[in-house]
């Protein structure tokens, strides 16, 4: 959340009486206007606290995604049971038992798992288009340690990959005499246009 003009003002003021407060009440030494009477600058303590504040609301954020992807994770499997690997649903039972030290490292693990289990298998690099498999090579090169801490960066590339095999699965059910239904035919063809686009 941004601070308001009148957020840093009155945060300015509380530095300011905090300070007169801290070298005594009424001794007259401060200048008045907005400065300490050591010269330095209070703009220096608003920076520090709208930085507190930033990195707080960036932390809470992180928190609330990794915590809403831990618990979506048995319907993620369920929903995608057609397209990824079995390996994923064996290492979720593997890891239930497991202490992570945050929601966080739990969810950077368990993206970890998921990556490394779609695109163990050439096959499922196959279907991406170039920018993502370059993306899944450069995450391929990555220390063990970075593949978790970065997971999440990566994942779009499971989002792709699995609105491409659901396209082509709707496709091939269309082709089939299916009944046309759902969005992810359109996404497919809107991925491939913006990917043919690119070249």
């Amino acid at each position: 959340m941004a601070l308001e003009q009148a957020d840093l003002d009155a945060i300015r003021q509380m530095i300011v009486e905090e300070n007169a407060k801290a070298k005594g009440a009424g001794d007259g030494k401060g200048d008045g206007d907005g400065k300490k009477s050591d010269g330095n600058n209070n703009d220096d303590d608003i920076a520090k606290i709208k930085a507190d504040a930033e990195a707080k609301k960036k932390a809470e954020e992180s928190l609330k995604s990794a915590i809403a992807f831990n618990l979506s994770c048995d319907s993620f499997i369920e929903t995608n049971k057609k397209f990824i690997p079995e390996g994923v649903a064996t290492v979720f039972k593997a890891y239930a038992s497991r202490n992570f030290g945050s929601e966080e490292e739990k969810a950077d693990n368990y993206r970890k798992v998921i990556l490394d289990e779609v695109f163990g298998d050439q096959k499922n690099i196959d279907v991406l288009p170039e920018s993502m498999k370059n993306e899944i090579a450069r995450y391929k090169e990555l220390p063990e340690s970075d593949k978790i801490k970065q997971s999440g960066k990566y994942f779009v590339v499971v989002d792709t990959f699995l609105t491409i095999k659901k396209g082509m699965a709707q496709k091939e059910f269309n082709g089939n005499g299916g009944k046309a239904s759902s969005a992810y035919s359109d996404r497919f063809d809107k991925l491939s246009d913006n990917f043919n686009k690119k070249g």
